[in-house]
């Protein structure tokens, strides 16, 4: 692509703001909308927004593409990991710290502030099958019509996601959530495979409706209303959270449901708001969201010393997996901070990246001066 696609960027910033709300002890949102219930395969969509069956990449930008993005998880986690991780254990924070050798876990599993990067390496393995197979697999079927062959491959992802529905239920029964991670543990391998395949029907969704032909406002104020009529009867009827990280499920019947909705709502949202002050607001956060995605729970922990050093909380007083105090009376707090440090240090980063072609340039003015 030539360009940004700005709607993708708001599209993507919603999601990365679903994220930190998450995280930060909230399901932010409308009511019957809570983050837990969509905005991990939200992510999948988006990039499945830009994916096409017929235009090959080539597979040096494809690992250009995974290898910065490996490289930026790998420095977040030796940076936060293990270096500020074995410093808070000297101050007596109850912090483990990670090794090198870990990396590759926290790819698979997360953990400590590393806890997203299980997405990380589900995600990289997601665009290899894409790029490497689905391509070859689709140009195979194109001789039934391409239209024919991105149906016949939706439904056939589609089915693979409630596969992996009842995959999960057969792992974890009846567990409770105290059980959960035990058992996530047990089955470690079972648990990463499918969570990578159930990540096939929303990336391919999203390549599919990228496809369809903008239609009239009133068109999606309709679509609109009927996912919400959707979402609500799941909403009142069942527990419609899941954690795609462990790929636990409290029921076999909405996670698919209340995550196509969920996702939709947002694409029809971020499509309605684009050009508006909110939709530039997202868009900042989308064009930053791997910066976010990677940095934000340490923002939760900048915001943690500003405390301490206010004498508001004692650092004894840390009780969250995701490094928070008080969190119940202070989510605001750590949604701006979770956003807010991540994007400083991009546009830190950035800087950092021109400067020396800023000091090249000033020295070609001194000689040309000279």
């Amino acid at each position: 692509m030539t360009s940004r696609n700005e709607s993708v960027d708001i599209l993507r910033g919603i999601g990365i703001v679903a994220v930190v709300a998450g995280h930060a002890g909230t399901n932010i949102g409308i009511q019957v909308l809570p983050v837990y219930s969509f905005h991990m395969p939200l992510f999948f969509f988006v990039s499945g927004l830009l994916f096409s069956d017929e235009q090959e990449t080539p597979a040096l930008t494809t690992l250009r593409r995974l290898g910065k993005l490996l490289a930026a998880s790998f420095v977040a986690f030796f940076l936060y990991d293990i270096i500020l991780s074995a410093a808070l254990r000297k101050f007596g924070y109850p912090v483990v710290p990670g090794k090198v050798m870990d990396f590759g876990k926290k790819l698979a599993w997360g953990g400590g502030f590393g806890a997203a990067q299980w997405f990380v390496g589900c995600y990289i393995f997601t665009i290899l099958y894409f790029e490497m197979i689905h391509r070859r697999l689709f140009k195979y079927m194109s001789r039934l019509g391409t239209s024919s062959a991105r149906l016949i491959f939706l439904v056939v992802y589609f089915v693979v996601a409630v596969g992996c529905i009842y995959a999960s239920g057969a792992i974890y029964g009846h567990a409770t959530d105290e059980e959960r991670v035990a058992i996530s543990r047990t089955y470690g391998v079972s648990v990463f495979i499918i969570r990578f395949i159930f990540s096939f029907f929303f990336y391919y969704l999203g390549t599919v409706i990228a496809l369809i032909k903008k239609r009239t406002i009133k068109f999606y104020v309709l679509l609109f209303m009927s996912l919400y009529a959707i979402q609500s009867i799941c909403y009142f009827n069942q527990n419609i959270y899941f954690s795609m990280q462990i790929m636990h499920f409290y029921n076999k019947y909405t996670p698919i449901i209340t995550s196509v909705c969920g996702t939709l709502m947002c694409y029809i949202v971020a499509g309605g708001i684009h050009g508006s002050i909110f939709g530039n607001l997202f868009a900042v956060a989308g064009r930053r969201s791997l910066s976010i995605f990677l940095n934000h729970i340490v923002g939760f922990f900048v915001v943690n010393v500003i405390f301490v050093m206010l004498g508001m909380v004692e650092p004894s007083n840390i009780g969250s997996k995701h490094f928070r105090f008080m969190e119940w009376y202070t989510t605001p707090v750590y949604i701006l901070g979770g956003l807010g440090y991540p994007i400083c240090v991009s546009l830190l980063l950035d800087r950092l990246k021109k400067l020396p072609n800023r000091c090249l340039r000033s020295r070609q003015r001194a000689s040309a001066a000279g």
